[in-house]
Order: C-alpha cells, then sequence, then structure tokens
C-alpha cells in the first residue's frame, strides 16, 4: 500500500529552524519581525496582532547575512495561524537565491547563529 504525503510533511521538507531577526515591509512600513523557519522558496515568521496580515498581501523583506549584508525578498503572505504567518517568494534570483542557499546550509551547521 502506498502511502500518502501529508500537506505538512510536504511543507517541512528543505525548511530549517532560524531564530533570526527580520525586517518585513508592508505598505512601505518597516515592521520588526522574527523569524522561525526558512526554506528556498519560503519563510515563517512570529505574527505581530497589530499588523494586517493578509493571505494574498505582498510584501518585502530583507534577511540579514551580516553585519553589513542582508537579503532582499519580494514575499507574499500565504497564511495566518496560531499567532505564526507564512510567506513565500514567489521570484526569486539566482543571487538571492544562492544567498539563501548559504544561510540555509549556516543554520543547519550552527542553528544558534
Amino acid at each position: 500500500m502506498a502511502s500518502e504525503n501529508n500537506s505538512n510533511d510536504m511543507r517541512d521538507k528543505g525548511r530549517v529552524q532560524a531564530m533570526i531577526d527580520i525586517s518585513t515591509y508592508i505598505d512601505n512600513k518597516k515592521l520588526d519581525t522574527y523569524m522561525r523557519n526558512l526554506s528556498c522558496s519560503g519563510i515563517m515568521i512570529v505574527d505581530d496582532p497589530d499588523t494586517d496580515y493578509e493571505p494574498g498581501r505582498e510584501c518585502k523583506i530583507a534577511i540579514p547575512l551580516d553585519e553589513s549584508r542582508s537579503i532582499e525578498l519580494d514575499a507574499k503572505i500565504v497564511w495566518r495561524k496560531d499567532g505564526l504567518v507564512g510567506l513565500n517568494f514567489p521570484n526569486i534570483d539566482e543571487s538571492a537565491s544562492s544567498n539563501l542557499n548559504q544561510l540555509i546550509l549556516r543554520q543547519i551547521n550552527n542553528p544558534s547563529s
């Protein structure tokens, strides 16, 4: 009997824990947010109840790489539930993809950074 894929199991593949302070921009307003995990296609952040994280809404994020560099990405809010918000990256260029891969590898090798 073939096993069925659970949608949550599918979403968890390729995600790494990444407790990082990031910036989220909605309507050109900067919000200090906290990332919980990431993959090459999206991130999960902690919800701010005072912010309109309406699914389908577009935003921008800036993920720090080091003291002087960050990854800046266009993102789309895909879900909001239980104090968390899921964002995906609908369009990602090669440079940003490479930087995300490096960040993912760094998180796998040293989760506290």
